[in-house]
């Protein structure tokens, strides 16, 4: 192995390089470190579950177990996302332990197993019967440790990038007028977590019936799945009558939006014009099914009236007329008192709404009058009103046919006003945390049939006590509450609407619904594979993230409180719960990830026909995208989020300028060789010219429909080529702006560098790199290698190598002429997720820098071709944007310890750093 030179770190970053051996020839791997590999698969199993192997005896009994609990569990808990108690992993003996259904080595103690040996499960009606036999396979596997079919380290772990990957690829798909009405939901964090097909399929139902359940559409549209694995689901705003600004309202709300930085990530808000076009396939059940974003995204009106008259009703004259149905009871199951449901007709089908009461009090302040109370239905069965004979209720809820004949919801109060919660002391739900009523999720918990049929004995104890009433109210009484077969006739055709309106979602009618199963599993304290899962880490890599930010809290606040509210999870079975995860999420993030969250809540100038956002990357945390420097680094110039160009002078570290011209974020700059001129791109798809002696603009470059993304100039200044995200690199010519040359791209282009003394061009695109020549547009060579996008290019002065950057977290340098690649090693100095943004080389070739997303500056030394020494340190608490060298006072350029490295981070803020500081441990 090479020593090190004094001061200088081993390098441990996977750099490459064609035709040059920088390695020692012994025991290297090439292929990329495990710190820098995907996090594994890491289920959080208990030490108690056997994993074996496929040909031995305890995968055989593990199988041979499965395959009973198959035969007789799967159907009610599992099968096409069947979840019969909330149970639908029937089937998954990994989550049979991991949910605690199953104990290791105890079969009487295991639920599992008490219910099947008692023979309540399958249920007594149930055929056909486990047998004795099978009843004792399922002891033995238990008390053999319950062992898995296999090994679960196989199950691969999917990435935030393979989300926007997929995403991605699917808009490629379709033309790019309609990509901006496409959006997705994802399940990746619950695939993740270890949950099972079964699992995820319940939650696939459960999107479909939501969102469609949220729709004012005709028709029903499944969500569709973009992905092999299926954990992206699409849907098209289109088809549900959405639009940009009930998106918005969505991620208005949205408390995961994580800003990766990728580049990745902005193509695909670019091709959708939405800051973030998916979202969490849970949080959407656990918070879109809830006023009152469910009343916005539903767009219901604020009172019953209004409602009524979108759907062709009118209420009142309805029961004048007797054209309604009813039916009054005790013991609802949801009101404390009596209840009264009502059936209209609707626009799309039905119009349910009950009337609840308020229970009586035990002891009546006037006793004496022995009135009767009107809160009681079956004293007073007319009404609504104010008139003596008239009930008296509190509130009710309202179930109402959409087009699509799945059902809304609506709870209002005496006054016909929404609420979002009915009053604990009128109805409760004892599912929900608070045991309140909330509209809409309990509603669909409840109503899972569509209506649940319920017998009226309002009309036999009107008819028993006729004398009671008078002959009028008692003839308007038998209309209105009508006969039980006829309201069962209407009931059942309302439940069949519904039922034929589920299936066509993909699901069927289960008692444990599966919005309400998702909402209370999203509501559950969460376990530490789940919370790993949700912030994008391994278990094993979360744990020992939070153990390393224990035993540093020490005068940091947030660290301090990150540590004592998830300090528990790394307890056995310990848990933190869903209120502290969703406070902390941010903080989390920012100190485990170095990532910060997206912001939601800006507004931005929307599309004419209000189907996405202009410029959906102006609301992203940083203010500098890019940075470019004069020669030797005396000038940078900056653009970001604010759409200027902003001119700083490094000898005195002020800014000095700000260019305005552009009409949307700027996300590309670059400076010609001689410093007197500079072109800059945006989101505005516009490339602009700047005079920088006359510090004005000298033209616009009107050539490309997208996002400008690169701009390189050709060394003698006199063109320039630039590439947008319309697939379309143009060169131009400076400073007349004359098009001089259009090739299109088979892909995205994300990075760009001029090779100095040629005509050629290296260009990033997705994984690979091609070197193409500025004249013919001809791909002279393609270089392959990063698994991930290429985001940073750098050709050496001589223009003999090419340094690139890729999301993958590696670097590597090619040989211009020859195509073979050598891995380098890594730097313990820099985090294993770290992704280097910006390269630069010394001005006499001899070194190269990159800086990172975690604010971190690396150094290569080189020497007769070959790397000898690497430095780093991080100098930034963001992550680094541009680099630049600049020799350090009067001392000469050639002497590398006279130089310097001026670099820019997210925020704009500039540091200047000796390599001699770089050296310091």
């Amino acid at each position: 192995m090479r020593r090190r030179s004094a001061g200088w770190f081993l390098l441990a970053c996977g750099v490459v390089v064609l035709g040059i051996s920088v390695l020692p020839r012994q025991g290297v791997p090439l292929e990329p470190t495990e710190a820098k590999s995907p996090p594994p698969a890491d289920k959080g199993i208990s030490a108690a579950v056997a994993l074996a192997e496929k040909d031995t005896p305890a995968a055989k009994l593990a199988r041979q177990a499965q395959q009973v609990l198959n035969k007789y569990c799967h159907n009610c808990h599992g099968q096409d996302g069947a979840a019969e108690g909330g149970f639908n992993y029937a089937t998954d003996l990994h989550r049979l332990v991991q949910r605690r259904k199953v104990l290791p080595g105890l079969p009487e103690e295991s639920p599992l197993f008490q219910r099947v040996n008692a023979g309540k499960m399958p249920p007594a009606d149930i055929q056909p019967r486990p047998t004795a036999k099978e009843v004792e396979l399922l002891r033995r596997w238990i008390e053999a440790g319950a062992p898995l079919p296999e090994a679960l380290s196989s199950r691969p772990w999917v990435s935030d990038s393979e989300v926007f990957q997929a995403i991605l690829a699917d808009l490629e798909k379709f033309p790019l007028r309609s990509r901006r009405f496409l959006r997705y939901f994802t399940l990746h964090t619950l695939y993740n977590a270890g949950l099972g097909d079964d699992e995820l399929q319940t939650y696939r139902l459960a999107v479909s019936k939501l969102v469609n359940s949220l729709s004012w559409h005709p028709e029903i549209t499944k969500p569709e799945p973009v992905d092999e694995r299926r954990l992206v689901l699409r849907m098209d705003l289109r088809d549900f009558f959405w639009d940009a600004a009930l998106w918005n309202r969505l991620l208005s709300e949205y408390p995961y939006a994580v800003e990766t930085g990728s580049v990745i990530e902005r193509l695909v808000a670019v091709q959708t014009a939405s800051r973030l076009p998916v979202i969490r396939a849970d949080w959407f059940l656990a918070t879109a099914s809830r006023a009152p974003l469910y009343y916005d995204l539903l767009q219901l009106p604020t009172t019953a009236q209004e409602l009524e008259r979108q759907l062709r009703i009118d209420a009142s004259l309805n029961i004048q007329q007797l054209r309604v149905a009813r039916a009054g009871f005790n013991n609802s199951g949801i009101a404390r008192n009596n209840r009264l449901i009502e059936r209209h007709y609707a626009a799309h089908g039905a119009y349910w709404r009950t009337y609840d009461f308020e229970e009586i009090p035990a002891l009546l302040v006037e006793r004496s009058n022995l009135i009767p109370d009107r809160r009681n239905l079956f004293a007073y069965p007319l009404g609504p009103g104010s008139r003596e004979n008239q009930f008296l209720h509190a509130g009710g809820e309202i179930i109402f046919n959409l087009p699509n004949g799945l059902q809304g919801f609506m709870l209002v109060n005496a006054r016909n006003e929404r609420i979002n919660k009915g009053p604990i002391q009128i109805v409760s739900d004892p599912r929900r945390p608070d045991r309140a009523v909330e509209c809409a999720v309990s509603c669909f918990g409840c109503h899972y049939t569509g209506i649940l049929p319920k017998s009226d004995q309002i009309r036999a104890f009107v008819e028993q006590n006729q004398r009671h009433f008078s002959r009028q109210d008692f003839e308007t009484i038998r209309a209105l509450y009508v006969p039980d077969e006829e309201m069962r006739k209407l009931m059942e055709k309302d439940m069949a609407r519904f039922r034929q309106a589920v299936e066509k979602t993909g699901g069927r009618i289960t008692a444990s619904e599966p919005i309400l199963l998702a909402t209370l599993r999203y509501e559950a304290n969460q376990e530490l594979a789940a919370v790993a899962a949700e912030i994008g880490l391994s278990p094993n890599m979360f744990r020992r993230k939070l153990q390393e930010l224990s035993t540093q809290s020490s005068g940091s606040t947030v660290a301090e409180a990150i540590s004592r509210t998830f300090g528990a999870l790394l307890l056995p079975d310990g848990t933190v719960s869903r209120a502290a995860l969703v406070q902390s999420f941010a903080d989390l993030v920012r100190q485990l990830r170095s990532l910060r969250l997206l912001n939601t809540q800006g507004v931005s100038n929307t599309l004419p026909d209000n189907t996405g956002e202009l410029d959906p990357l102006e609301n992203l945390s940083s203010t500098v995208h890019a940075v470019a420097f004069t020669q030797h680094g005396r000038r940078a110039i900056l653009v970001g989020a604010d759409k200027t160009l902003r001119l700083f002078d490094v000898e005195q570290f002020r800014e000095t300028r700000r260019l305005v011209g552009h009409t949307a974020s700027v996300w590309s700059v670059a400076v010609s060789g001689d410093g007197r001129w500079a072109i800059s791109g945006g989101a505005d798809a516009s490339v602009r010219l700047w005079n920088l002696s006359e510090l004005r603009e000298e033209k616009t470059f009107a050539g490309h429909t997208g996002l400008v993304a690169a701009l390189a100039f050709a060394h003698d200044g006199q063109t320039a080529l630039s590439a947008g995200w319309d697939k379309q690199l143009v060169l131009w010519e400076i400073p007349s702006g004359k098009e001089l040359s259009r090739w299109p791209t088979d892909g995205f282009v994300t990075a760009m560098a001029w090779i100095p003394r040629t005509a050629n061009v290296a260009v990033g695109m997705g994984n690979g790199i091609r070197l193409i020549n500025s004249r013919s547009g001809q791909v002279l060579r393609q270089l392959t290698g990063h698994r991930s996008t290429v985001i940073a290019l750098a050709a050496s002065p001589d223009g003999r190598y090419l340094a690139s950057a890729g999301e993958d977290g590696y670097v590597y340098l090619w040989s211009v002429s020859e195509d073979r690649r050598v891995p380098m090693m890594t730097d313990p100095q820099w985090p294993s997720d770290s992704v280097c943004q910006a390269l630069a080389w010394s001005p006499e070739g001899n070194m190269l820098a990159a800086g990172t997303n975690s604010g971190h500056i690396i150094v290569w030394r080189f020497a007769d071709g070959k790397i000898e020494t690497s430095a780093s340190r991080r100098m930034h608490s963001e992550g680094i944007v541009g680099l630049a060298w600049a020799k350090e006072g009067a001392r000469p350029v050639g002497d590398s310890q006279a130089m310097v490295i001026i670099s820019v981070d997210r925020t704009g803020r500039a540091r200047i750093t000796s390599i001699a500081r770089l050296a310091t441990p």
